[in-house]
């Protein structure tokens, strides 16, 4: 949440926060935004990796999480 850019203006009822596209600065809702897994927020045109150039790299993530999802299963040799 570090990445994505908020800006914070005074207004009378306190502190609005606008939540914003990081490639187009585009103003995106509460249920427009989709975050990505490399941490940033994006609107529907650029929500795709490859539209937005992600660093997170999901190949290792899967072997990650298939490793440690696997089993070996080995039986007695005679």
């Amino acid at each position: 949440m570090d990445s994505i850019e908020k800006k914070r203006e005074n207004c009378a009822g306190g502190v609005k926060i606008q939540r914003r596209c990081l490639i187009c600065n585009k103003k995106v809702g509460l249920v427009g935004g989709f975050e990505c897994k490399c941490g940033g927020l994006f609107c529907s045109l650029h929500r795709s990796e490859n539209m937005h150039d992600c660093s997170f790299n999901f190949a290792e993530a899967g072997m990650d999480s298939l490793s440690s999802r696997l089993v070996v299963v080995g039986g007695k040799k005679i």
